[in-house]
């Protein structure tokens, strides 16, 4: 077992339409966060374009059953769960289970920007 993993920051976005992240609507950068190991979880760094969102979606699936968490380091957005909607802004955070309906949407004029963790 190594004693730590590093990645270097680099600042290489790669710019996505959100129509790949559960039929979103806009662009979102994203930076992904050790794609080469093979840990139990995963991790990016997201950046939503003004307007742009991540679709509605679950993950409940018996294979593809796990929670996702959001912090939120940049920015004003909303993050939708089931029947309700939830302002978030810098410093804030959610751990979301899997049966819960869930999507992300900046409602700012600047870049909302998210760390987001899943697979636990």
């Amino acid at each position: 077992m190594e004693k730590f993993y590093f990645q270097k920051g680099t600042g290489n976005f790669e710019k996505v339409d959100a129509k790949a992240f559960h039929g979103g609507s806009g662009y979102i950068n994203r930076e992904r966060i050790f794609p080469n190991h093979n840990f139990p979880f995963h991790m990016n760094i997201w950046e939503l374009e003004p307007g742009a969102s991540e679709g509605m979606h679950k993950h409940n699936e018996p294979l593809h059953k796990f929670r996702e968490l959001y912090y939120f380091l940049e920015g004003e957005g909303e993050v939708g769960l089931d029947n309700e909607t939830i302002k978030v802004s810098k410093g804030d955070s959610m751990l979301i289970n899997p049966e819960t309906d869930r999507g992300i949407r900046n409602v700012g004029s600047d870049i909302l920007k998210v760390m987001i963790i899943w697979g636990m």
